[in-house]
C-alpha cells in the first residue's frame, strides 16, 4: 500500500484524495491519502518550502507528497479582473 499526503490551502482540498486514489487503483495499487493539517500540528507555516519541511518532519516516511495550492486565489484574481466569458 502506498500512503501519500496532500499539502493544500484549505480543508476542502481533501476531496482530491478520491481522484488520486482512483489513479492509483487504475494502476493496480492500493493507496491511502491524508491531508496534512498544519493548524492541528501546532504550527502554521506560510511558504511552500516551510510546509514541505514540516510535512517531512511530521511524517519522515513520506513517499508521495502532492502540493495543491493557488487555484482558488488564481480563480478569484481572474474573475475580479473582468476576464470572464
Amino acid at each position: 500500500m502506498i500512503q501519500y499526503f496532500i499539502i493544500s490551502d484549505g480543508s476542502s482540498d481533501r476531496l482530491l484524495i478520491h481522484p488520486i486514489d482512483w489513479v492509483f487503483r487504475t494502476k493496480g495499487v492500493e493507496s491511502k491519502g491524508e491531508r496534512i493539517d498544519f493548524v492541528r500540528s501546532g504550527s502554521a507555516p506560510k511558504s511552500i518550502a516551510e510546509k514541505v519541511d514540516l510535512a517531512l518532519t511530521l511524517n519522515p516516511d513520506i513517499k508521495f507528497l502532492f502540493i495543491i495550492q493557488g487555484c482558488r486565489k488564481a480563480i478569484n484574481r481572474f474573475s475580479q479582473s473582468g476576464n470572464r466569458k
